[in-house]
């Protein structure tokens, strides 16, 4: 619950800013207005991946991440064909199955399994800006319209952490946060496709390069599959 209050709260200030910042008076009116010419989008979906250590498995239903940008829209001849550059957060969460413990050394990533303690749950959050590019075909500008669109998009790694919740040998529930980067890849690169009818939109972003540094994790290395819905966009 505090996850997705967490993710609601950035995206509501991420509404917040982006719409100040284009903020003007219409004086024609006597009145304030907002003139936003472009749209957000927001993803919300689960993440797999297709190439890693066994000790690294994802527990799917664990692994949500959300993805929200504003979009400003380009008109190619007609209201059926657009292209759509943007700016956005993306904010992904892997939950380990077998509670694998990230660590690093001498430049490697390790990833340790200790069956001495009771682990609930571990996980490693990154967090990325992202910089999306979509072109877009609808056949209507309107609402109840088919719409399908295609694109990539470059991420920054700006934000990451683990986050582990075990019982100690009194029994006590422990929570340790540990901010690092753990190796993570800092600039990723992907494709985003997205199909959708009236209020039902679906999406898929798929990473073309890995989660880790290549020198971190020379074999099996991730790349990650996110799949889900969009909540509002298109």
């Amino acid at each position: 619950m505090l996850r997705i209050k967490k993710y609601w709260l950035l995206a509501v200030s991420f509404l917040f800013i982006t719409s100040i910042s284009i903020f003007k008076s219409n004086e024609a009116k006597g009145q304030t207005s907002f003139d936003l010419p472009g749209h957000f989008v927001f993803d919300f979906g689960l993440a797999v991946w297709n190439d890693y250590p066994e000790e690294m498995q994802l527990s799917t239903w664990g692994s949500r991440g959300v993805n929200m940008a504003y979009f400003y829209e380009i008109q190619l001849g007609s209201e059926k064909f657009t292209l759509n550059p943007g700016l956005g957060l993306w904010l992904q969460s892997y939950n380990f199955k077998q509670n694998a413990i990230l660590g690093e050394a001498n430049g490697r990533l390790t990833y340790a399994l200790d069956p001495t303690l009771s682990y609930k749950k571990t996980k490693l959050a990154a967090n990325y800006l992202t910089l999306p590019l979509e072109f877009r075909f609808r056949t209507n500008p309107g609402r109840n319209a088919f719409r399908v669109g295609f694109g990539g998009r470059v991420n920054y790694l700006y934000s990451s952490h683990t986050k582990v919740k075990f019982k100690d040998a009194d029994g006590n529930m422990v929570k340790a946060k540990t901010k690092d980067d753990f190796l993570l890849e800092k600039l990723q690169y992907g494709i985003t496709g997205r199909i959708g009818f009236s209020s039902i939109n679906l999406f898929a972003y798929y990473n073309l390069n890995n989660v880790f540094e290549e020198s971190a994790l020379p074999e099996n290395n991730p790349t990650t599959l996110v799949i889900g819905i969009t909540l509002k966009g298109l």
